[in-house]
């Protein structure tokens, strides 16, 4: 039997984002030239970013590394982005990468390779 297609809207933003500094609304978007734009709650630009191409879904807000401050994980491509809010990003090739330092190194039972 075949499978019917399924369509799915993917958000193209812009991105409602909380301003950890000051509580408000800020927007993140994606211009035509693939670079994302943050700006605050009146339309001023805070930041671009340059991107190689359309990212992929929602751009998620967390708190990575646990500081009270707000990141904003996204990918693009095959690469997965962590941006701080000051648009300063760590690119990581693999999302295993970005959480390795999270995922437990021992575990019950030995490896094998085979």
């Amino acid at each position: 039997a075949a499978i019917p297609e399924t369509e799915v809207a993917v958000p193209e933003g812009p991105f409602e984002v909380r301003n950890c500094g000051t509580g408000k609304i800020n927007s993140i978007s994606q211009r035509e030239d693939f670079s994302l734009e943050m700006k605050d709650e009146k339309g001023t630009v805070l930041w671009t970013y340059a991107l190689p191409g359309k990212i992929c879904g929602r751009i998620a807000q967390i708190d990575y590394y646990a500081n009270r401050k707000i990141q904003y994980l996204f990918i693009c491509g095959s690469s997965l982005y962590l941006l701080d809010t000051l648009s300063r990003a760590s690119l990581y090739s693999s999302p295993l990468r970005c959480f390795s330092d999270r995922i437990p190194t021992t575990s019950a039972a030995p490896a094998a390779i085979t």
